[in-house]
């Protein structure tokens, strides 16, 4: 939720951000008008037709682009700029610049309202941006945002640029290119940043879902507009797909509006027959659905096929019951084989259409697909998804996480499958009651498929995605139908007002679905997002500071070091911290140098040893070492010590029952302290009915044993034989703690698996011990 003594910004940034939509949506909207109506002089596409048409047409524009070497910056700019001059030269030939959209202004003004609603909604209740001092991105459990991030940014200044030695961008961009094509448009109205376009490209998009599943409601289940929004809001608001938003699928969701379109289209194009050149315009109409699948989220493909030829289907099913009668089941099924593949084969060859525009990434595409398809390869162990998180229902759980949630989350599934089936079995018999019925079929063959594939696969990943492809895309049909059959009751009332007593009631509850939705989370997304600190945007000053072509950077966790490959941008990094990318480098302390110096996040900057960055960390020109007399503390990240576990605000743990610790050194430094002590500022994990921790230290083939029972010091001899190195020196220690105890072994409310003895606080380097010494 928003900070109210803000909100002046906050309505800033909403204003900004729909209008940046806007003009995104209208430059295609521009692009598809000028092609379809003034070459091929198309006067029946709608709006949304010449929506996808222009993104499709932008996108392979891009493509083609990048594959010649330019940058992305370049090639969205002059596709960009060749497209509005083709625009305004049309405009100016033929006299126009609304390009049909004249006659369709109530419906663009409402749709813009409606829009407008959305992304408000959507910021104000999830994903508010602003803040001046966090970044304007949120992070929830996936790296996604960063992948898109990074990616975009990359490609945006060279189109062949790696900027992580070994590693090339190229493998993120080429399975979605289409998706980072307009990130990249997008990020050209927030200065260039990728970064600060992150987030108001997902909600654009997520409020992009909202318009088109209130025009089905508006337009095919004739609810009103206010209703349509309300039920389109309880969609967005769903725990399922807020799920998938929050985990930053944007090309999955950017893929999902062109899907929801297509069949709209498929719906529009119901009553074409196979005589005259039919089949090709049906091919030129859908071509721009499947080219721009293709590029944006390819596996929803063969989601999208099914789902129109289920429509098409059920559609000419109920037309031939209707007309025929009681005429023979095998006739109405011969036509409705030949209807099916008849637009099966129309369908197919908008895909090949698509694919042979670039057959190898075509077929780099298909091999895509099929990996990610494999069972436990990606992602995590999901279990069955709940059919009311679908329906976006409030329920409190998102995945059946115990054998009798399963069994009542498969009751539910085989419930909603029986309701679409009735809802299309009992439809009446007007053109508009047979495409309801028809989306409802839709939802429960994908439901009845995801079951299926559930079974088959199991606790896993790619079916919890199946799940959001299909079934949940579809799932305000089933809202719309029983709306429409709440109100086709409703009309039998006489009283007066009675019809307007059941809307202010079914509004009433949606609302309040709404906002149990908002405010009560199921547990999966019970955790807040995780905000980082504006401060890391001082990371740019290390470039200023380089002088050679290679930088070392040790970040303190995964999310951090895609933010160092964001900002980092003048130098070839090696990541030596986890990360996303690989190869996970190790530091060569021998070339840390002015020429390839090394970032440590957490790190503080003694005297003469480098910059302090901020409050981030600090650049090292030369290689980091223990210096005698000096303190140090466990709870920063210290690139002189290594082997414990993550530090915490207080110090650090062990990590294990054993533990390889390594200390370094500056030869120069410890030549003066040839002998000396190690001292350890400890504390012993404590818990009723504990004993003193044991401890066994090993340095070389000498042994030291100890026990600590309080917080102390203990000091350990070193001799200089003991380090190795001509430059920076290293003394590697193995620690043993027969006592350790997991903590979820000793207290039942918590989980924590670790295997805990002493906590390491602080550590020292002296001539005389500080602390206890352990006997050898």
């Amino acid at each position: 939720m928003v900070d109210i003594s803000a909100l002046p910004n906050h309505i800033g940034e909403i204003a900004y951000g729909v209008g940046v939509c806007f003009i995104v949506v209208s430059l295609f909207y521009a692009i598809g008008a000028t092609v379809y109506r003034g070459l091929f002089k198309d006067k029946a596409a709608e709006a949304s037709d010449l929506i996808v048409a222009g993104a499709a047409i932008f996108v392979m524009c891009c493509w083609y682009g990048v594959k010649t070497g330019n940058s992305l910056d370049i090639v969205v700019s002059c596709a960009s700029g060749f497209w509005v001059l083709c625009f305004l030269l049309y405009a100016g030939v033929t006299r126009s610049t609304s390009l049909g959209l004249a006659s369709e202004w109530r419906n663009v003004l409402v749709s813009s309202c409606a829009f407008i609603v959305f992304f408000s909604f959507m910021y104000l209740s999830f994903y508010s941006w602003y803040d001046h001092d966090k970044l304007p991105i949120w992070y929830f459990a996936n790296n996604d945002v960063f992948n898109y991030i990074n990616t975009t940014d990359v490609l945006q200044k060279a189109a062949m640029s790696t900027r992580i030695a070994g590693y090339s961008f190229l493998r993120q961009y080429e399975p979605i290119p289409g998706v980072i094509h307009i990130f990249e448009l997008f990020a050209k109205f927030y200065r260039g940043s990728a970064l600060d376009a992150a987030i108001p490209i997902l909600v654009g998009t997520l409020s992009t879902v909202g318009v088109i599943v209130a025009t089905y409601l508006k337009k095919i289940f004739l609810l009103d507009w206010f209703l349509a929004v309300t039920i389109a809001t309880v969609f967005l608001s769903g725990g399922f797909l807020f799920f998938v938003s929050a985990n930053f699928f944007l090309s999955q969701l950017l893929g999902s509006t062109v899907a929801l379109l297509s069949v709209y289209a498929t719906l529009n194009w119901l009553k074409l027959r196979e005589e005259g050149d039919v089949w090709w315009k049906v091919v030129r109409r859908f071509l721009p659905y499947s080219a721009l699948l293709l590029y944006l989220y390819p596996i929803l493909l063969s989601v999208t096929l099914v789902a129109q030829v289920t429509v098409i289907a059920g559609y000419y099913f109920l037309e031939q019951r209707q007309t025929q009668g009681h005429g023979s089941v095998f006739d109405l099924f011969f036509f409705l084989f030949k209807r099916c593949i008849w637009w099966g084969v129309a369908l197919s060859a908008t895909v090949a259409v698509a694919a042979a525009f670039d057959l190898n990434h075509f077929f780099q595409t298909v091999q895509w697909v099929f990996v990610l398809s494999k069972v436990g390869l990606f992602g995590w162990p999901l279990d069955l998804v709940s059919p009311a998180a679908v329906l976006a229902i409030p329920d409190g759980a998102i995945f059946s996480t115990r054998v009798e949630y399963k069994a009542v989350f498969l009751i539910g599934w085989a419930f909603c499958i029986a309701l679409g089936l009735f809802f299309f079995i009992s439809s009446g018999k007007s053109e508009l009651e047979k495409k309801r019925a028809s989306l409802c079929c839709v939802f429960s063959m994908l439901a009845a498929l995801y079951v299926a594939y559930y079974l088959h696969t199991g606790v896993s990943y790619v079916q919890w995605k199946f799940a959001s492809y299909a079934p949940l895309l579809f799932a305000f049909a089933v809202w719309g139908e029983w709306l429409c059959r709440v109100r086709r009751y409703a009309e039998g009332f006489n009283f007066p007002g009675s019809k307007r007593v059941l809307k202010v009631g079914v509004l009433l509850g949606l609302a309040g679905i709404v906002g149990a939705n908002v405010f009560w989370r199921a547990p999966e997304l019970s955790r807040p997002f995780d905000r980082y600190s504006a401060k890391y945007r001082d990371l740019e000053s290390i470039d200023h500071l380089l002088v050679g072509p290679d930088l070392y950077v040790s970040m303190s966790s995964v999310q951090s070091t895609f933010l160092s490959v964001f900002f980092l941008r003048k130098a070839t990094l090696h990541l030596v911290s986890l990360s996303y990318y690989y190869p996970q480098e190790q530091i060569d302390y021998s070339k840390v140098s002015r020429a390839w110096p090394l970032f440590v996040e957490g790190a503080s900057c003694g005297d003469d040893e480098g910059v302090a960055i901020s409050s981030i960390g600090c650049l090292y020109f030369a290689a980091p070492g223990l210096l005698a007399g000096a303190v140090y503390k466990f709870s920063e990240s210290r690139p002189e010590i290594a082997g414990l576990g993550a530090p915490e605000a207080w110090g650090v743990w062990n990590k294990d029952v054993r533990v390889a610790l390594t200390l370094r050194g500056n030869a120069l430094q410890l030549a003066k302290l040839p002998r000396g002590y190690i001292n350890f500022d400890v504390q012993p994990l404590i818990y009723p009915g504990s004993r003193p921790q044991r401890l066994k230290i090993q340095i070389g083939e000498r042994v030291y044993r100890g026990a600590v029972d309080s917080r102390g010091w203990i000091s350990v001899p070193y001799k200089s034989e003991d380090w190795s190195g001509q430059v920076s020196s290293e003394l590697k220690a193995s620690f043993e703690f027969p006592d350790a105890v997991a903590p979820k072994d000793i207290d039942s409310s918590t989980n924590d698996s670790r295997k805990l003895a002493i906590g390491f606080i602080s550590l020292s380097l002296t001539a005389e011990p500080v602390g206890v010494v352990v006997a050898e």
